[in-house]
């Protein structure tokens, strides 16, 4: 009698088991190695693809104007007023400190305001706020009333009720990732707070910025890995126990995990991938992943050794039985990971690349490493307990029973649920991308809630001319842009360019407020603007507000909080007021990172249809290859149409607001989900083909022979990934509870939408 492929492969193994052993963790321990080259990323910027039109426009205006990054120091006080001569000095302090952060390159606050006044004709300008204890009460009063009566600082540098202020330090790195040079600026400013607390116990200060939050990514990445990885080892450790009931198995079963895991960030590292936040998941996920191929294999090892075969016969029968179905699925699941290569997030294409890997390498580890353990290890009594699986019974019993039933009842409940997928705010907040309890998050809802916003809308105005920002007639276009935008709801405070303009007018008046009002002579307004310029003192030019060549103006709008419909409505509306209402000159793009953010779940969710769609016919060729079954395998797409749809009606329905992740939930768990269909659909054609058995038959066959391994990966794959929900970093908890909740519907639709669909379309002829 011919022996089989993999009896020979086996007896190979067998033969060279240590060998086998020691090639595994040479391969494993080089590209261990290989994580001393790991380049991390946490520029928010990562996220947007080079040709990401809110990505250009942002560096359009940054190529133009000052750079963003910034972070803002609040300084509150919550009993009485901050316009006295001790809160005044602070923020002096505060101002004359700033100048010392890292890369600083401009400080803006109260202190250092250009209050502009005159002597005859003469043009002065000077701090606002200078020696705070030699002034009088007067003094006091004086200068209140221009700070809360100038448009340009107040909600940008002090409230309207006088009790916030706002030190701004403008930072401009050199060339290079940021995360080079941002932990430097977040130490600095954490010890300067923590410095002006001591020394002022009376005020409250509250430090925001993006250049703080890209920080914050990086220590939540550390505090993930540190938190994340040994609660997902240990809930894997305590199912696979609980599931195999053997010591050995579950030793195996881990050390291959690991490998695989710390594999796959190594080969990332090895060949230049970066690892941003969604990149540092995929170790986690391949650890959940690889668990499904070894499950599977050890289930049917073990239940082998229950009939009375000895260790080698074990696990050559598993092999052989289990060796398609797994492949099938290691197959399906890397297609569907490596789908998400089609994103506009080059994060989330590394991600899905990273766990793409790390699955082959888990199933390489199946075929190789655990048969060679398996050998070695010892069992002897720790075999599977015998098990009659009444529970599977039942439920075939139930199906059989109840098959219209269970089509119908499952069927209009998934509809009804994917019917509200639209209820779902599709975009992304970078704020809330950190949990409230981060101090980070405080001190922003905190600045916000009293001084001003992190959410921008940006514009460079032209007027299209050299030096044609002086021309009354632009001048007076920016009023009317600037009138209308105060009239919305949203804005909070709008940073424009004409204010300076009617300020020196004013100033040039005697200060008669009669004179508020931008100049109606061009070469008057050219006059004041190069008389000003003149006067400023280094560090506080106008180049964040002004082109080199004197032809555009950015504007920058300062929003209250605002959802992410919202700031796309807003976008939309003031772009469209430009084109209607200003010159041509004028016609420009918004732009900023909350706009960037506001835009990139839309702009993911319409690039993945294509890899999704590609995902999909990819996977429906393999299970119908696979089945050698046209049929089957057109009824196999059924239970893995509608899971990820399900799970986002499910969430429309209790949360209501999803990210960017919504992009990557069809495709990251369309090949996880057809897992669990693979298995039971090659049992039952096995059933109806070798051994002739009716489709009821054959549906109570499948469950009750594979239904174990199939809900066991099931807890497995859904434990691990809802330990994800419990990162510091929204998109990774949203990627962890939608994939969870996504395979645990997998579940029930194969168990029992898939044996009543098989009942009534594989008809016996």
């Amino acid at each position: 009698m011919t022996e089989s492929p993999m009896i020979k492969y086996m007896r190979q193994i067998a033969r060279f088991r240590w060998p086998v052993i020691f090639l595994v963790f040479a391969f494993t321990g080089f590209f261990v190695s290989q994580l001393q080259h790991v380049t991390v990323r946490t520029d928010y910027k990562v996220f947007f693809g080079p040709d990401n039109p809110e990505l250009l426009t942002l560096e359009a205006l940054e190529d133009t104007y000052t750079n963003a990054d910034y972070f803002l120091i609040a300084v509150h006080t919550q009993d009485g007023d901050l316009f006295n001569a001790r809160h005044l000095q602070a923020i002096v302090d505060l101002t004359e400190e700033g100048w010392q952060a890292p890369y600083s390159i401009r400080v803006d606050s109260l202190s250092n305001f250009q209050h502009t006044t005159t002597d005859e004709d003469d043009l002065y300008i000077a701090d606002l706020i200078e020696e705070p204890t030699n002034y009088s009460p007067a003094d006091l009063t004086a200068i209140k009333a221009v700070a809360l009566n100038e448009p340009s600082l107040v909600h940008r540098l002090v409230s309207d009720d006088g009790k916030t202020a706002g030190v701004m330090v403008t930072l401009h790195f050199p060339e290079g990732d940021n995360e080079d040079y941002s932990p430097e600026v977040a130490k600095f400013s954490a010890d300067l707070v923590e410095k002006f607390a001591r020394a002022y116990p009376d005020l409250v200060f509250a430090r925001t910025g993006m250049t703080l939050f890209e920080y914050a990514m990086f220590e939540v990445m550390q505090k993930d890995m540190a938190k994340l990885v040994p609660v997902m080892l240990s809930l894997i450790a305590v199912i696979i126990f609980t599931t195999l009931r053997s010591i050995s198995a579950t030793v195996i079963t881990l050390v291959m995990l690991i490998m695989a895991a710390v594999s796959s960030a190594g080969v990332a590292a090895w060949i230049g991938i970066v690892f941003t936040s969604p990149v540092t998941m995929s170790p986690l996920m391949v650890l959940t992943l690889a668990l499904a191929n070894s499950m599977h294999i050890l289930v049917a090892a073990l239940q082998s050794m229950q009939q009375g075969k000895d260790k080698q016969a074990a696990i050559t029968e598993s092999l052989a039985v289990k060796f398609k179905p797994v492949l099938v699925t290691t197959i399906t699941t890397i297609i569907g990971f490596s789908s998400l290569n089609f994103s506009e997030a080059p994060p989330l294409g590394a991600m899905g690349t990273v766990a793409a890997c790390g699955i082959l390498i888990a199933w390489m580890f199946s075929m190789t490493f655990l048969p060679a353990a398996w050998l070695v290890m010892p069992f002897g009594g720790q075999a599977l307990a015998k098990d009659r699986q009444w529970y599977l019974e039942k439920t075939a019993d139930f199906v059989i029973g109840n098959s219209k039933a269970c089509i119908w009842f499952i069927g209009l409940s998934a509809l009804i649920l994917i019917a509200l997928i639209p209820t779902n705010e599709f975009g992304d907040t970078f704020n809330e991308y950190f949990p409230k309890s981060s101090q980070l998050r405080k001190d922003t809802d905190f600045t916000t809630a009293n001084l001003t916003g992190p959410y921008t809308l940006e514009f460079s105005l032209g007027s299209g001319e050299v030096d044609g920002i002086s021309s009354p007639d632009y001048l007076l276009e920016l009023e009317k842009f600037t009138a209308w935008l105060n009239e919305q709801p949203e804005v909070m405070h709008v940073y424009v360019f004409s204010d300076v303009q009617k300020r020196l007018n004013r100033t040039m008046h005697g200060d008669d407020p009669a004179w508020y009002r931008v100049p109606d002579n061009r070469l008057l307004a050219a006059q004041y603007l190069l008389l000003y310029e003149m006067s400023l003192p280094f560090g506080l030019d106008l180049r964040s507000q002004l082109s080199v060549d004197r032809s555009a103006t950015k504007i920058v709008i300062i929003l209250n909080e605002i959802s992410s419909v919202a700031m796309r409505d807003f976008k939309i509306q003031s772009e469209a007021w430009l084109r209607n209402n200003a010159p041509e000159s004028m016609h420009a793009e918004g732009g900023s990172a909350a706009v960037m953010f506001a835009f990139l779940s839309l702009r993911l969710i319409s690039g993945m249809l294509i890899g999704t769609g590609l995902a999909f016919v990819l996977i429906s060729a393999v299970l119908m290859i696979a089945l050698q079954d046209i049929r089957l395998g057109l009824i196999s797409l059924i239970p893995n149409m509608f899971p990820a749809a399900v799970t986002l009606g499910i969430w429309g329905l209790t949360v209501g607001q999803i990210g960017m992740i919504a992009s990557v939930i069809t495709a990251a768990t369309l090949g996880l989900v057809v897992d669990d269909t693979v298995h039971l659909l090659n049992a039952y054609a096995h059933a109806r083909a070798k051994k002739k058995f009716s489709p009821p038959e054959s549906v109570r066959y499948a469950l009750v022979h594979v239904g174990k391994a199939v809900w066991s990966t099931t807890i497995v794959l859904a434990g691990g990934f809802l330990v994800m929900a419990f990162s510091e970093f929204k998109p990774n908890q949203q990627l962890g509870t939608l994939v969870a909740m996504t395979i645990s519907i997998a579940i029930v639709l194969d168990f029992f939408l898939l044996p009543a669909v098989l009942l009534h379309l594989d008809k016996d002829s």
